[in-house]
């Protein structure tokens, strides 16, 4: 049985069983490239994509299953063209072919299989590495400028979705929290300097080989924005003293805010795909993290108790 963890286990969402991919997926991916066996692919699902992975042919295929994700399946590929000629310090993925696309939500992709393997856990010196990364990005700013902070889950609209779509759906109290959480992140963000990020700088794709990062995946969120985004996503991976080791107290701070929002981030990102299970999904651990009091920091992780 395959299992998804919720947006590419972005936000600390819950795994849910998704069953087999269909074979008619593994059809298509053998119609348009026959010179791999996608019998033997290995089956993965991210929140928004199919994945499936040839390791001994070095290749993965990446396909969207709904209209917002096949849209911008072209202009992904693009910039990870130009990563993979820029970055040196570690592998990104790189494309094999140009996408192709067989209905409105379906747009298939291939990629170069990036080594390494994911850690759950950090030793001491570690967030070096992470430092690292993200002082790589930042030289890359220009590949970057037409794209948008937070657009899977709406980009400059994300705060109106919530306040139209989500809010209605959440207790009283958890929508209030909502609106409050947003609020005070906006605010926090307009005081910032917006740099390169890669948005989704989580353990999950994180390729590590021996004690340094080897490999960074999925550079779908990748855009001009708050450096604590990218602090946001080791506080959730990794906890509170990774993402210290790697940001200043005010960072650190708005990087707790940021994860606020994660889990309404992810409602969002479900209205707009069509994704009914995700938008509960997301729903549902915001109630969760509001009424545990785990909103802001990892449970019993929290610097401020």
């Amino acid at each position: 049985m395959t299992r998804l963890w919720v947006s590419s286990r972005l936000y600390g969402c819950r795994m849910v069983d998704l069953g087999d991919p269909p074979d008619g997926v593994r059809q298509r991916l053998s119609t348009l490239w026959p010179q791999f066996d996608w019998q033997d692919a290995r089956f993965d699902r991210g929140a928004f994509h199919d994945v499936f992975i040839l390791e001994a042919s070095n290749v993965v295929a990446r396909i969207s299953r709904s209209r917002f994700a096949a849209d911008v399946v072209a202009e992904r590929n693009a910039l990870l063209s130009r990563l993979a000629d820029r970055v040196d310090s570690f592998q990104t993925p790189a494309p094999v072919s140009h996408p192709e696309r067989w209905s409105d939500r379906h747009v298939a992709a291939l990629h170069t299989l990036v080594p390494g393997h994911e850690r759950t856990d950090l030793r001491d010196g570690q967030s070096r590495e992470i430092r690292r990364v993200i002082d790589s990005i930042a030289p890359h700013g220009d590949l970057l400028q037409a794209r948008t902070v937070r657009g899977f889950c709406g980009g400059a609209d994300f705060p109106s979705i919530v306040h139209d779509v989500i809010e209605p759906a959440l207790t009283t109290g958890c929508a209030h929290a909502a609106r409050s959480v947003i609020e005070q992140l906006l605010g926090a963000e307009a005081t910032v300097v917006a740099r390169p990020v890669h948005g989704d700088l989580t353990r999950v794709n994180l390729r590590w080989a021996n004690d340094r990062v080897v490999g960074v995946l999925d550079w779908d969120h990748a855009a001009l924005g708050d450096p604590a985004i990218d602090v946001a996503g080791i506080l959730t991976s990794f906890g509170v003293q990774a993402a210290g080791d790697i940001a200043d107290p005010d960072t650190l701070h708005r990087a707790s805010m940021h994860r606020a929002t994660f889990p309404l981030q992810v409602a969002a990102a479900g209205h707009l795909h069509d994704d009914e299970r995700l938008r509960n999904t997301g729903i549902r651990n915001f109630e969760q993290r509001h009424q545990a009091g785990t909103l802001h920091w990892p449970a019993g992780r929290n610097p401020r108790s």
